[in-house]
């Protein structure tokens, strides 16, 4: 950690906090700290028990105009998508129109057979089908990905390669797997995964900012993809959304984010049982579409954690939730300069809790 980060966080976590005010104060001056030093460029929000006790934009939705972040700023939240679709799939599940236990082929009848029927629903959502991460192709970020394919393309061309290990033995982060959970929830529910989203998750739940990227419609307040080079700010190169898909292709804002973790961990998408099953680890400490964390702090108390991280090219994200005492941490990077998103969650669990991770 930064020498100057070390210091403005021992001065935050060595005095008393006693108040709201004090625990948003503290929290905005470590994430200027991060901000000032060029670790983070983006926006942040912070809730207890159901109440949002910080929430901030920091530098620029836009480096040409000088458009600052906000709360409502929109931002493409990469593999934040995969809790979403894993949701959507519980929730089928559910109805009976999807099961754990079932292979590929059951749902999609011209998918490989050979491979096809030994790889589970379940397998995909734990990321241990074995089926190779389509995004690590050769020349999938530099040219494959501008390309508009058609997703039965991409599925038989891309998703549809030998096993690196047998299904349901390892643990290997593939985005293939989640790229085809699309294909079979628009199969089952004969709508597309756009209309599914809104109608199972983000109408129910009030999230109005909240959606699928689209390379040709214009989404209003969406801060603009940037990467950092040797200290300069370049904007991000084109990548064809289509291809991307239910891997990685939505937005959303810190403020949607959060009234999602309410509906999630309230009563209105999923009953409690179902939400037992998909946090619940299998491999590697992921469970069903979520990573999973654990740490133990200064008090001997042990803290829990719910978690995804997001990257896709231009901005980086992570949604962060304390079980001990509901509490969630959003941020989300429109300069690809996420490297310490863990690591500032953490220094912000911190001083809610008020004392240090061992």
């Amino acid at each position: 950690m930064n020498k100057t980060i070390k210091i403005t966080l021992f001065c935050i976590i060595s005095g008393f906090i006693p108040c709201k005010g004090q625990v948003s104060n503290s929290i905005d001056s470590l994430l200027n700290t991060y901000y000032n030093q060029g670790f983070f460029n983006g926006s942040v929000l912070v809730a207890q028990q159901g109440n949002i006790i910080f929430e901030k934009g920091f530098g620029y939705a836009n480096f040409e105009w000088n458009t600052k972040n906000t709360p409502t700023t929109k931002f493409y939240i990469g593999s934040i998508t995969k809790p979403f679709v894993s949701l959507i799939t519980i929730q089928l599940v559910s109805e009976g129109k999807i099961e754990l236990q079932k292979p590929i082929t059951t749902y999609l009848s011209d998918y490989r057979k050979d491979t096809g029927d030994s790889i589970t629903i379940f397998d995909l959502l734990t990321h241990t089908s074995g089926l190779p991460d389509y995004t690590n192709e050769i020349g999938f970020w530099t040219d494959s990905v501008k390309i508009n394919y058609t997703k039965d393309y991409i599925l038989h061309h891309f998703c549809s390669k030998d096993l690196n290990f047998k299904s349901g033995q390892e643990f290997e982060y593939s985005n293939t797997g989640y790229f085809i959970l699309g294909m079979i929830i628009e199969k089952v529910t004969g709508k597309s995964f756009k209309n599914v989203l809104e109608e199972r998750i983000l109408n129910p739940s009030g999230m109005l900012n909240t959606g699928i990227i689209c390379n040709d419609s214009l989404i209003s307040q969406r801060a603009s993809g940037y990467i950092k080079e040797n200290s300069q700010i370049k904007n991000a190169p084109y990548i064809d959304f289509d291809n991307v898909f239910t891997a990685g292709n939505m937005y959303s804002t810190v403020e949607d984010l959060y009234l999602f973790d309410k509906a999630l961990f309230g009563s209105k998408l999923l009953l409690d049982s179902l939400k037992a099953i998909m946090f619940t680890p299998f491999k590697n400490a992921y469970a069903l579409g979520w990573g999973t964390k654990e740490y133990k702090l200064d008090n001997n108390e042990t803290i829990n954690i719910i978690t995804h991280p997001g990257s896709i090219k231009g901005f980086k994200s992570i949604f962060f939730h304390i079980l001990n005492n509901n509490s969630i941490i959003i941020l989300l990077d429109n300069t690809y300069m996420g490297e310490k998103k863990f690591e500032i969650c953490e220094r912000i669990m911190e001083i809610i809790n008020k004392t240090k991770i061992k």
